[in-house]
């Protein structure tokens, strides 16, 4: 069996999720990324979307992030994110709902900085949600 790797997700509210984990794939601003164990070091900056870490029990754990940073080292990633939710924890219908909304402010032109971040946030909480579901029923 593979080196474990120490996993943690962290945001302003605190630490979201933390344990062992035998992979984790992300979106970087680059595409998607999976992380394995004794992985070179690395630090790269997140785009919103749906985090999965894979247990050592095989559960998939499916988190939200809003974007931000994830750093590998010595088989430890930490993630640091604005926001992150549990998937398990996202109303996709509330989401979507609020989706809406938002993409009709913005398709109006009446938006600012902070109803951007927020797109990204329900756009991430989507994602995260529809992988859950994917993944658990």
């Amino acid at each position: 069996m593979a080196t474990p790797m120490q996993v943690e997700v962290v945001s302003p509210e605190g630490q979201i999720w933390e344990g062992q984990s035998v992979g984790v794939s992300v979106r970087n601003v680059e595409g998607s990324l999976g992380i394995l164990s004794d992985h070179e070091p690395l630090l790269t900056i997140l785009a919103p979307g749906a985090a999965e870490i894979i247990t050592l029990d095989g559960r998939r754990e499916v988190i939200a992030v809003s974007g931000g940073f994830m750093t590998v080292n010595e088989n430890v990633v930490t993630i640091l994110t604005d926001s992150a939710e549990m998937g398990h924890e996202i109303s996709l219908e509330e989401a979507r709902r609020e989706l809406a909304q938002l993409e009709e402010l913005r398709g109006e032109g009446d938006n600012d900085d902070e109803d951007e971040h927020r797109y990204n946030q329900v756009l991430s909480q989507i994602r995260a949600a529809e992988k859950y579901h994917e993944l658990h029923g």
